[in-house]
């Protein structure tokens, strides 16, 4: 260990990243395809106007400790090369690991996380629970009934059927640099898409029925702009781990062209000069 890392350090940097003892509840909604469409970077096009999310515990990894996690996404193809994948909107991280998870994601491939007071799953039965809660205010509570079936079966194409062993998946996430002008004025560059590839070794995946969903949020999480038109399913998941075989930078991008829809999920308001926002919530 030494603040000087060597040769060998450097060629090792995220050679290896794995996920272990991960279980939670993934989750499906419809919602106005006109609406997701603006969430949605220039260079991607969205395949349904259906959200899926998640919230549930990394219990180790090789990149840090143990954190819970939660996301909202929506699958979409890029343009210029017809890679599909699921495009995560937001993400929000606690725990021990959370700055490790956090700093890794958005410095690597430009994952728009924040931090959040508390994420909770639980489960009691075949019933669960699961909310996110950051700077005081609720910003996705649900309640899940692990039925054997779905809402509709529009969530089977999202969450399948159900599986064990070996299952593959894609993420698609857009990475740029904020810079430091020599005027003295803050510029946006390096707009490009990053995809990542991942297997992931399945215990068991229960499906179920979404009796519940609320989505809240402050000015600064404005997750309630997100619609629910109906709900579709819940799947309630236990993973052994899960290896990130590949991240690829698949796509240049312009990144001015997606600037409004990049920095909601990334920055509080307080960065666009709107300071009270931090002095309006209740801790």
């Amino acid at each position: 260990m030494s603040l000087i890392v060597n040769e060998r350090d450097i060629q090792n940097f995220m050679a290896k990243t794995v996920m272990y003892e991960q279980e939670g509840i993934s989750f499906c909604f419809s919602s106005p395809e006109e609406k997701l469409k603006k969430l949605v970077p220039a260079e991607m096009e969205l395949l349904a106007p259906i959200v899926t999310g998640y919230v549930g515990m990394i219990k180790g990894s090789s990149y840090s400790g143990p954190f819970t996690e939660s996301g909202l996404g929506v699958p979409v193809r890029v343009k210029e090369t017809g890679d599909t994948g699921n495009y995560f909107i937001s993400y929000m991280v606690h725990g021990p690991g959370g700055f490790n998870a956090t700093t890794i994601g958005r410095d690597y491939m430009g994952t728009p996380k924040k931090f959040a007071d508390s994420i909770e799953c639980r489960r009691t039965g075949k019933n669960v629970t699961a909310k996110v809660v950051r700077m005081g205010q609720t910003l996705v509570e649900l309640e899940a009934d692990l039925s054997g079936e779905y809402n509709s079966g529009l969530a089977e194409k999202v969450l399948g059927r159900g599986a064990s062993g070996t299952i593959s998946g894609c993420n698609l996430y857009y990475r740029f640099d904020v810079d430091a002008n020599r005027d003295g004025s803050v510029g946006f560059s390096n707009g490009h898409i990053v995809k990542l590839n991942r297997d992931t070794d399945v215990r068991s995946i229960e499906m179920g029925n979404l009796t519940a969903i609320t989505l809240g949020g402050t000015e600064n999480d404005p997750y309630y702009e997100l619609e629910i038109s109906q709900p579709l399913g819940v799947v309630f998941y236990n993973y052994k781990e899960t290896r990130v075989n590949r991240v690829a930078r698949v796509a240049d991008a312009d990144v001015y062209k997606s600037l409004p829809c990049l920095l909601s999920s990334r920055y509080d308001r307080g960065v666009f000069g709107e300071t009270e926002c931090y002095l309006t919530t209740a801790y």
